[in-house]
């Protein structure tokens, strides 16, 4: 009998363990990533060539880091296609611009996102786009951003 509760038990402590573990990478809460944030923003601050390193880097399975200029060009992407792209005529970049930092959800082609934002020195705007549903607390902490969609 002690045989078949070992059998059974470890790999559904292993299992558990290995959820456990395996869930910060998926689901995220607003502190974490305005840690994460700011240390990326700490390290472009004394290493500028770290957008490399950037390009791959992710929060949990779907976000990813951008620079945008104080008028809403595209510095710095993962997708190299988007630099020097003018996304200032979007609504949720124009809300990011005014506000400069915090954070905003929007929806767009029926999915939802959290855009996590700072203020770089020098004016640009370092920001984190991530789905809403790997933040828990984004429509808790978060503004919600309601013009849209598409460009005004």
């Amino acid at each position: 009998m002690k045989r078949l509760i070992s059998a059974v038990l470890f790999p559904l402590t292993a299992a558990v363990i290995i959820s456990g573990a395996c869930a910060g990478k998926g689901v995220n809460d607003s502190i974490s990533i305005r840690k994460e944030l700011q240390g990326v923003r700490t390290r472009l601050a004394s290493d500028p060539g770290y957008t490399e390193e950037l390009k791959t880097r992710r929060v949990g399975k779907t976000g990813y880091f951008y620079i945008l200029t104080s008028g809403g060009v595209i510095k710095f992407h993962p997708q190299p296609f988007l630099l020097g792209a003018d996304y200032s005529k979007y609504w949720f970049v124009k809300d990011i611009l005014d506000k400069k930092q915090g954070c905003i959800n929007y929806a767009l082609a029926e999915k939802e996102f959290t855009v996590f934002h700072e203020l770089l020195p020098g004016g640009e705007i370092l920001c984190l786009t991530i789905q809403s549903s790997e933040v828990v607390d984004s429509t808790r902490v978060c503004r919600r951003s309601v013009v849209g969609p598409g460009i005004e």
